[in-house]
């Protein structure tokens, strides 16, 4: 059912692709993904930025809406764990397999707080989560926290 889910919103998102979320989100070229830069209305805020985080624990963040629109995405499959390498950003921490598919929403004006379980194995570095959100009208938005340490 997700994946049909997912299908038809790609079908919608395509036509919606030239609507931008707001006059400053980039386009990328092939999966009708934007990407938030620094200044949108939308954003990923750490709980507790500037600290240092231990594998094993949990980063709290809050997602934050400051547009009159709905976003929508599953904490478990939408939100990821990316680490720092030479200056790009890689996938961290694997899909989890079991999850629950429950969509949450972010109303307009919203504010949804939410944790993510570092995995006990992680090696020390610098990470950020990064979460995919949906909106019937409009490309998907990826939106990234500020970069947290993790160490030992």
């Amino acid at each position: 059912m997700m994946t049909t889910l997912r299908s038809s919103v790609s079908r919608r998102l395509f036509v919606g692709a030239l609507l931008a979320v707001s006059a400053t989100v980039v386009t990328a070229c092939s999966d009708d993904t934007v990407t938030a830069p620094a200044t949108t209305d939308v954003r990923v805020a750490l709980a507790s930025a500037g600290t240092v985080a231990r594998p094993g624990t949990s980063v709290s963040y809050s997602l934050i809406n400051n547009t009159d629109r709905n976003f929508e995405f599953n904490v478990c499959t939408d939100a990821r764990l990316e680490r720092e390498n030479n200056g790009a950003w890689t996938e961290a921490d694997p899909p989890r397999s079991v999850c629950n598919a429950i969509i949450q929403l972010l109303v307009p004006n919203g504010r949804l707080n939410a944790a993510y379980s570092l995995p006990a194995n992680l090696v020390a570095g610098r990470f950020r989560i990064t979460i995919t959100m949906r909106n019937g009208s409009s490309p998907n938005l990826v939106i990234s926290s500020e970069p947290f340490t993790v160490a030992p």
